[in-house]
């Protein structure tokens, strides 16, 4: 029989913007990785823990989930809300539970996700660099030649984002993996980005044998499969 837990809705800040939610348990005795959010009586609203760890340091998360009062020993959760938002957002709760997953969440779950929902590149790419960077995100978007809305152009890139005012400071254009093994390629950002930012970023794109430059170069190219004003590399 699957593990549930009971988790107080005043412990979660609600990211209209990203249709999340974020918060805090003091603990859990199962692995809430990947654990399915359960509202009773509304089995049309589905979501998942898609990111945790434990509070460490309090300046890491005092940006994340606003007006949410964490202390060191916390498990700081992040659950996406993927079907059935507009129902959660009417609903007047005062707790939810989160129910064990047998299923290991990895890449190839993440690849599964990326298949049933448009969204979740970005998710997952934020996902990557959240545990990475306190102040701030790495934003990759996509569209189409003739959407509206956010659609890029021109060779590949990320934004920055702050956590604090979630505001974009910045543009930061990559290589392909060839073109940096051949080449040396290296980032390309704005001029007004800082020296420190510079080189957090740098870091985390080329670490752990270039696997988050293959990712955003995946993703780059997914995102932006209908979009003839990029370039694909």
């Amino acid at each position: 029989m699957k593990q549930k837990i009971k988790i107080k809705i005043r412990d979660f800040y609600i990211d209209d913007v990203n249709r999340c939610l974020e918060g805090k348990v003091e603990s859990s005795k199962f692995n809430l990785l990947g654990s399915k959010i359960i509202i009773l009586n509304h089995p049309e609203i589905e979501g998942f823990v898609f990111e945790l760890f434990k509070v460490i340091d309090l300046n890491h998360v005092k940006e994340r989930a606003k007006g949410i009062e964490f202390n060191i020993g916390d498990i700081y959760l992040k659950i996406l809300i993927d079907k059935g938002w507009d129902t959660f957002n009417e609903l007047i709760i005062e707790d939810f539970y989160l129910e064990e997953s047998t299923k290991e969440i990895n890449q190839q779950s993440f690849e599964e996700i990326k298949k049933n929902n448009a969204k979740s590149i970005l998710f997952e790419f934020k996902n990557m660099s959240n545990l990475f960077f306190a102040n701030f995100y790495l934003d990759l978007r996509g569209g189409e030649t003739g959407g509206v809305g956010r659609n890029e152009h021109g060779e590949p890139h990320f934004h920055i984002i702050s956590r604090k005012e979630n505001r974009d400071i910045g543009k930061v254009f990559f290589p392909t993996i060839e073109d940096y093994k051949t080449n040396n390629s290296q980032l390309v950002f704005s001029s007004n980005i800082n020296r420190k930012i510079k080189k957090q970023i740098t870091e985390w794109v080329f670490k752990d044998d270039l696997k988050n430059l293959e990712e955003l170069n995946k993703s780059w190219v997914e995102q932006n499969r209908h979009n003839n004003r990029v370039l694909k590399q």
